[in-house]
């Protein structure tokens, strides 16, 4: 289902998000020539500025993985997402308890009795983690960004 937002909406919700600072740092737009660049990179990790258009940072960091547009009163505005694979863990994880019977010994007669004992079953846990960075594109201009983390885990 398509949600329309407005206007209103689109302002709250970009003035509410946070300016991402860990991958893709977003500098303010400036008219003026800057000698020193708007925003700091790391090496190897691109830089995105307030502004950039759309071409501009699919040429530096590829497509997203999700676009998710949104229609406002005064203008076209999208999400655009993408998903880095951070980090893959497994583990062996106790997910219940089973009782085992066992032989607990001989009687005085020289019969066997049983008894059972509690034992951990044990399961793989595989573990994703990804870095999650969304941009606020409105008229084709990168507005703004923010940065998570999400975990996914499986087990089997």
């Amino acid at each position: 289902m398509k949600r329309q937002y407005s206007a209103i909406v689109l302002l709250a919700a970009a003035l509410a998000w946070p300016v991402a600072a860990q991958t893709a740092p977003v500098a303010p737009a400036s008219n003026a020539p800057n000698p020193a660049p708007a925003s700091v990179a790391t090496p190897g990790k691109p830089a995105l500025d307030k502004g950039m258009t759309g071409e501009e940072i699919v040429a530096l960091i590829g497509k997203p993985a999700e676009v998710k547009p949104m229609t406002v009163g005064d203008g076209k505005a999208e999400v655009w997402t993408y998903r880095r694979l951070v980090r893959t863990d497994v583990r062996q994880v106790a997910t219940q308890m089973e009782s085992v019977p066992i032989e607990a010994g001989v009687s005085r007669e020289g019969k066997m009795y049983e008894t059972s004992v509690q034992q951990p079953v044990y399961k793989l846990e595989h573990i994703q983690v990804y870095q999650v960075t969304a941009l606020l594109m409105f008229e084709g201009k990168l507005v703004r960004a923010k940065q998570w983390q999400e975990k996914t885990s499986t087990f089997n």
